[in-house]
């Protein structure tokens, strides 16, 4: 059933929003969130629903959106039983939250987190590397990212790091990181909508990230709530990490902001980054302000120099767009057989890496609560 089968997905997204926010201090209120979840799960189950269009269902958003001419990548056409797709290459649509496969099983839905878990753009061409069938006979398959698109969507505005206001009784952001939003060059406030409001149990205070279509500014959408301490205002965060870059003015021009990262996730963690290596002296002095040991490699090491480095660390960090693709590859590989927390990052930013290093902490919190869950 497909209505069915999109709830499903709805709850799952939100069991792992709420496991992304366990702390010491909410652990008994989660674990109460999260049977409430599987409660709800099984209630659904004996419930029938009338099937309707996947892409629909899936993408509410899709009736904002403009209209884009796109062109599938596709090796072989789809088999209707879902067999046999491995080594199939698609092309990723992106949508305000999360993106949509439109030619693989009649529109398939990768959530946000697996969109920014992967760092994946509108056109990026993915490669299926695993299927596997799961209840009612739904197909989970993962993926790589085979090219990444060349083109960017100046149609979807996205702006990360908002901080969330109450005016009027409405729910609003009108500033960022980055200052007042505008539009046009005038202030601009963005009304968010219930849904989001109620999905993210959102708060005055709380930093989110917001997207819309250009020119549809009123149907703003909440995709990311950040897991950081109330705070009286974004620009009076006092913050341990204070770094800023200026790239070089003939590239983009642009300056890293001061993303926040939960500090106490860092604590005593061994970790070690592969890749980046013409800012090693950069990542040295942003870690040195953290409670960690910190191992960096170049990523051309021999492949035993290269396993023995991931042993020893608790968490990894991969700089895709420095490592050498084979070390890369051999490290996510060596990673996942030994079951080593890591993430990835295509940018060798200070504060992309502190990012991506938060991540594959919060994986490793999530897999070891599902192996002492399971």
């Amino acid at each position: 059933m497909v209505r069915k089968e999109k709830i499903l997905i709805e709850l799952k997204n939100e069991l792992i929003e709420k496991i992304d926010g366990l702390t010491y201090e909410n652990a008994e209120e989660t674990s109460k969130e999260v049977q409430a979840f599987f409660d709800v799960v099984q209630g659904i189950r004996k419930l029938s629903f009338e099937a309707k269009n996947v892409i629909n269902e899936k993408i509410k958003e899709t009736e904002d959106e403009p209209k884009i001419e796109t062109k599938e990548i596709i090796t072989e056409e789809p088999t209707p039983d879902n067999v046999g797709n491995i080594g199939k290459s698609f092309t990723f649509h992106r949508k305000l939250c999360g993106g949509i496969i439109p030619n693989l099983d009649g529109g398939y839905f990768i959530p946000e987190k697996m969109t920014r878990d992967m760092n994946l753009e509108d056109g990026d061409s993915l490669k299926i590397i695993d299927e596997k069938i799961i209840h009612n006979n739904e197909t989970k398959y993962s993926f790589e990212i085979l090219e990444k698109s060349k083109t960017v969507n100046n149609k979807r505005i996205e702006i990360p790091f908002c901080k969330v206001d109450i005016e009027a009784g409405e729910y609003v952001v009108n500033e960022s990181l980055s200052g007042f939003i505008k539009l046009d060059e005038v202030p601009y406030t963005l009304i968010l909508q219930e849904r989001d409001k109620h999905r993210l149990r959102l708060k005055k205070g709380d930093i989110v990230d917001v997207a819309f279509y250009e020119n549809n500014p009123s149907k703003v959408r909440v995709i990311w709530k950040h897991d950081i301490k109330d705070h009286p205002t974004i620009t009076e965060e006092e913050k341990k990490l204070q770094y800023k870059h200026q790239y070089d003015k003939n590239s983009a021009e642009k300056a890293e902001k001061n993303y926040p990262v939960s500090l106490e996730l860092f604590h005593n963690k061994k970790i070690l980054i592969i890749g980046g290596e013409n800012r090693h002296a950069d990542y040295r002095n942003a870690f040195d302000e953290l409670p960690i040991e910190l191992e960096m490699i170049k990523g051309t090491e021999e492949t035993k120099r290269l396993q023995s480095a991931i042993k020893r660390a608790d968490i990894v960090t991969i700089v895709i767009g420095e490592a050498r693709h084979r070390a890369s590859v051999a490290a996510v590989q060596f990673c996942k057989d030994t079951q080593k927390p890591f993430d990835t990052t295509h940018e060798n930013g200070i504060q992309s890496v502190l990012l991506c290093t938060e991540k594959a902490i919060r994986k490793g919190i999530k897999q070891r609560l599902i192996e002492c869950v399971g």
